[in-house]
């Protein structure tokens, strides 16, 4: 018996099928439309972003284009990886980013590119992390197993990279696209080796010349936008926020290790704890035996720990160089290796699969930790008063200012560690001890160091002390306020060839490069004419 089916419900079995393909089912494949609207809208920010970085970097040097760039980098750091609300170790670092290099356009010294740029590339590689994930000070400990897991995944986001532009021409137009690249792989050198056996006649030869310095800067500026919006793409797929927990590698990362997180634990997830993996009486017995060392070492050196100048003038004593220079490198490194201890004492004597933030230590354990750590800063405040009394003898320079940068870096970090030894359960130190160096490279790119090192030398100048000229003259324009030195003033030769130095016209540059937003106090009468 023949059943009559409603227009409508024939209508709604065939509404999707294609003429073309005989009545076939082919339904239109709504995802596809979507992943290439996406992969489309990928591409081209990504071409643009590129071609805007070329433009801002072409043939010119660091200066306004960074921080443009920088800009640029923060801004698409918030849109492309933002899943909440910023948590403030994320604005921290995006202000800490934009900062550094804001002192790249406002400073034109060497100190600057030196102190700002290698820290704010660090900053800006771990900032998607840090806004993808929302990771909070504690939590910055953190960031080296998510690089980590980011390099794991490398290989999924090249090849995601290499799919985009045939995700974004759709499947209609995959194979025209593959018939294109295959055009262009085969007829490019095909193309090259006819115009390589006509190359003899001068004509030709002469309107090839032609043809590549017209097309050759700009073959290379797409040549070069092309690898940076492939980079661009790269980055967004290493880091871009993932569906579940499972895609990618970081779930397998953290089935690698016996230690468990916090909500695991809170969820009963974790397994009986076991002993801890040294005792603490054996620990207290190591860190006791070493703070004995820097306790002797104290007192052995009490009269040459601040003895200052007077000391250096002394009959038979050491030179300023030798006063400096005796043990430095060692006490750097004991400063350094003392940290270490405390913190790998604080995981030795903690149970395995206890949470970082429980460790246990009696009264004891905690004297002798903190007896340490305030003996390597005695070692190391004799270190700073000898830094101090050797800028005062031979004068200012980039290198001391440097490493008395390192030895506030190292008191800053003996004392967040002390902060540690007397609250165990404070789990923020890693995070602080990052935020802190990357506040110190903050400071030091904002400081006019040229202005303040020709200053420094010139007022030992004028109490009696020798001045280096050459050096002097090796500063930035950025020094140009110590024309108005005493000593500058009053010798005639001295102020001519630090007018000439620092008030000399500018080498003519593109606004990008634009470097020394600090004003230059050279007077109409002190500068020097072209």
């Amino acid at each position: 018996m023949d059943v009559a089916i409603p227009h409508d419900e024939q209508r709604s079995q065939f509404d999707l099928a294609d003429p073309r393909e005989g009545g076939k089912n082919t339904e239109l494949p709504a995802e596809a439309d979507r992943e290439k609207a996406r992969a489309l809208k990928a591409l081209a920010i990504a071409l643009a972003a590129g071609a805007v970085t070329q433009a801002l970097f072409w043939r010119t040097g660091f200066g306004l284009n960074y921080l443009l760039w920088d800009l640029m980098v923060l801004a698409a750091n918030v849109v492309a990886f933002r899943r909440a609300p910023l948590r403030p170790t994320a604005w921290g670092a995006a202000t800490a980013s934009a900062l550094l290099a804001f002192s790249v356009v406002r400073f034109e010294s060497d100190w600057v590119l030196a102190v700002a740029v290698v820290p704010n590339l660090a900053i800006l590689a771990a900032l998607p992390i840090l806004v993808r994930d929302g990771l909070t000070l504690s939590q910055l400990a953190r960031v080296p197993m998510r690089i980590l897991a980011s390099v794991l995944r490398i290989p999924n986001a090249v090849v995601e990279v290499v799919q985009t532009p045939g995700q974004a021409a759709g499947s209609g137009a995959k194979k025209g696209l593959r018939a294109a690249v295959r055009g262009v792989a085969f007829g490019l050198p095909t193309a090259g080796l006819f115009a390589l056996l006509l190359s003899s006649d001068p004509d030709f030869t002469a309107l090839l010349a032609r043809v590549h310095a017209a097309l050759g800067d700009a073959a290379l500026f797409v040549g070069l936008t092309v690898v940076t919006a492939s980079s661009y793409l790269f980055t967004h797929a290493l880091h871009r926020p993932r569906a579940t927990a499972s895609d990618g590698w970081a779930a397998q990362l953290r089935a690698l290790g016996p230690y468990r997180t916090r909500d695991e634990r809170d969820l009963g997830l974790a397994a009986a704890v076991p002993a801890a993996r040294v005792s603490l009486v054996t620990w207290a017995m190591v860190v006791g035996q070493v703070t004995a060392v820097f306790a002797l070492f104290v007192a052995a050196n009490l009269r040459h720990l601040f003895g200052g100048a007077a000391l250096v003038r002394a009959p038979g004593s050491l030179t300023y160089a030798s006063y400096l220079h005796a043990g430095f490198g060692q006490l750097l490194l004991a400063a350094t290796l003392s940290v270490c201890l405390v913190l790998v004492g604080h995981a030795a004597v903690r149970p395995r699969g206890v949470h970082a933030s429980a460790v246990p230590g009696g009264a004891l354990l905690i004297t002798l930790e903190s007896a340490l750590l305030v003996l390597t800063g005695v070692t190391l405040a004799s270190c700073a008063q000898r830094l101090e009394i050797y800028e005062n003898a031979y004068g200012a320079s980039h290198l001391r200012l440097g490493v008395a940068f390192i030895q506030l870096g190292i008191f800053g970090v003996l004392a967040l560690t002390l902060a540690k030894v007397l609250h165990r359960t404070w789990d923020g130190h890693s995070g602080a001890t990052i935020t802190l160096f990357a506040a110190l490279a903050v400071l030091a790119s904002g400081l006019d160091t040229d202005a303040y090192i020709a200053q420094r030398n010139l007022d030992r100048a004028a109490a009696g002390s020798e001045l280096d000229i050459s050096y002097l003259r090796t500063m930035s324009p950025d020094a140009a306020g110590v024309l108005a030195h005493p000593v500058v003033t009053r010798d005639s030769e001295l102020a001519a060839a630090l007018r000439e130095t620092f008030c000399a016209p500018r080498a003519s540059r593109d606004w990008r490069a634009t470097r020394g937003m600090s004003p230059r106090r050279c007077t109409a009468g002190s500068t020097v004419q072209p």
